[in-house]
Parts: structure tokens; C-alpha cells; sequence
């Protein structure tokens, strides 16, 4: 599933994001304990703005190897400076002549007083008390989104699309689909990413492929020649198919035909496809539009 630094790109996806890498300085004690180092590192700071509520709020990414409390307390106070640096030299605002005109413009949009840390490593409580504590006494929210986030979330989350595939298209295509649907937070059951070292193929795919509301079959002359696994996973599909009544298969036609399709199952060919044709992004954010829809 996601990566802590995908869900950071991801979430909130109906703001407008504002980034700015930050050069911050921290201080850390040698290995001896004798003396101090200082060294600047790299934050991401980003302005999440809202127009339609009025409001905005601050997020923070920062890598692994860099999370220190002094960094971490720093940006909490120092958050002020943030919200400056995002908003400066920035004039734009939403207006439509048929809706609304004079909407809020991005420097008068207020601050809610949230702040989102997405911190690619594992706090201790201690300090995330602290900073909760620190902000509230600024009259801020502070939120922690660590490494247990994305292990919550990759264990919680339900795949949206499993995606059924022969093994020699993934690097013409299935990889790549797979990798930019997750970058975009929709997740999918593909085995490269959810199948683990000891698992039991038939089990954990059964799994898959019950457990993912839609299932994505990419046809391809590979898929269509196989008459193994493939087959034996694309009439496992085809039963849920008929058995939910339907609106479960979206079918990726990948360099194959109508005829060829038709030859395969006369099912299949009746379901309405996406053509690899019209260009992976094209495909990728079909897909997307698609599996985020119900």
C-alpha cells in the first residue's frame, strides 16, 4: 500500500497544496557525547488551502534520519514563520462569474490552527505529548502522522481494484499502472506489492480477490494465451461477476482485439473496456475516476 511520503502527496487531495522546501537547523550530540554537531536539513513545508470553507492549514513532511524533537518543536513554533513564507508573494482567489464573485483570496484566507506532521519514522509518545502540548499552549492543533499511520493504514485499508494480470505484461504496463494508482491513493490488490514471503499463492490471492470491491483484468495476447493460472483466476472474476450482479470487472484491453477478446469469452467482450492505447496516464486516471466512484 502507500508509502508515508505517498500519503503526504496524496491526501487531501481537494485543496490546493502550496510546498516550499525549508532548510532547518538542528543540532544532534556525536556518538561519544562529547560534543555537538550542528547540521541544516530539509523539510517540506506545505499551505493546504480551502476556498470553498475559508480556511487553510499546515502540513509538514519530514524525512527519516531528521526527525529530531529540537526540529519538531522548532517548527511547532515557529509555524507563523511557515504560514508567512507559503502565503508570501502568492495573490490568487476563487471567483466564477455564473456562481460567486470576490471569493476569498489567499491572503486573507485564516489559518485554522491546524498542523499536520507527516514524519517518516516512529515517535516515542513522550514526544508526541509534547508537541500536542507545545501546540496547544500556541494555540495550535498539532497531528501526528508517523510510520504507525502507514502501517494503520496499509493494514485497515480495503483495496479498491484487484488487478489480474500475466506475470510477462508487468513491465510494459501492469507495474506502472499499479505504482501510479497507489501514488494516487487508490489502493490495489497486485501481487508485487501485497503477496509476502511465505504466503501461500492460492490463499492470499483468493483473499485479494475477494476482499477488493472491483476487480481489473488486463487483457493482453500473454493473458489470453495462458491456460493455467490465468484462466483459472479470470472464471474466478467472471463467477463474482455474475454472482454480484454485475459492475464488478473493468477490463484493460492491452494490445488485443474485439475478435480476440470475443474468441476468449464471449462475457468479457461484452463489458465495456479501457484501451491501453489512449496512453498510460489516460489509463491510469481512468482507473482512478473509476474505482473512487462507488
Amino acid at each position: 500500500m502507500a508509502t508515508l511520503k505517498e500519503l503526504f502527496q496524496g491526501e487531501f487531495g481537494h485543496t490546493l497544496k502550496i510546498d516550499n522546501e525549508a532548510t532547518a537547523s538542528v543540532t544532534t550530540v556525536d556518538p561519544t557525547g562529547t560534543s555537538s554537531i550542528a547540521a541544516n536539513v530539509k523539510v517540506v513545508q506545505r499551505l493546504y488551502c480551502n476556498f470553498d470553507e475559508s480556511g487553510c492549514f499546515l502540513g509538514y513532511y519530514v524525512a527519516a534520519g531528521v526527525a529530531t524533537a529540537e526540529l519538531l518543536h522548532g517548527l511547532v513554533s515557529e509555524h507563523l514563520s511557515s504560514l508567512s513564507t507559503l502565503k508570501a508573494g502568492k495573490d490568487m482567489s476563487t471567483s466564477h462569474a455564473a456562481i460567486y464573485t470576490g471569493g476569498p483570496s489567499l491572503t486573507d484566507l485564516p489559518f485554522s490552527g491546524r498542523i499536520i506532521f507527516y514524519v517518516d519514522a516512529i515517535l516515542d509518545d513522550a514526544l508526541k505529548q509534547q508537541l500536542g502540548a507545545l501546540g496547544r499552549s500556541r494555540g495550535v492543533w498539532v497531528q501526528i502522522r508517523d510510520r504507525r499511520y502507514e502501517e494503520f493504514i496499509t493494514m485497515y485499508e480495503r483495496p479498491l481494484g484487484f488487478i489480474s494480470h500475466d506475470s510477462r505484461d508487468k513491465d510494459s504496463l501492469v507495474r506502472e499502472l499499479a505504482e501510479k494508482l497507489r501514488r494516487g491513493l487508490c489502493p490495489v490488490w497486485y501481487d508485487e506489492f501485497s503477496l509476502q514471503p511465505g504466503d501461500s499463492l492460492h490463499d492470499s490471492i483468493s483473499a485479494g480477490l475477494q476482499s477488493s470491491k472491483k476487480c481489473v483484468v488486463v487483457l493482453s495476447p500473454n493473458f489470453l494465451a495462458n491456460p493455467g493460472w490465468g484462466k483459472a483466476e479470470f472464471n474466478a472474476i467472471m463467477n463474482r461477476q455474475f454472482a454480484e450482479g454485475g459492475n464488478v470487472v473493468i477490463p484493460v484491453w492491452h494490445g488485443v482485439t474485439r475478435d480476440e477478446v470475443a474468441a476468449y469469452s464471449a462475457f468479457a467482450v461484452d463489458i465495456r473496456a479501457i484501451d491501453s492505447n489512449i496512453g498510460i496516464d489516460e489509463v491510469v486516471a481512468t482507473l482512478h475516476r473509476r474505482l473512487l466512484s462507488d
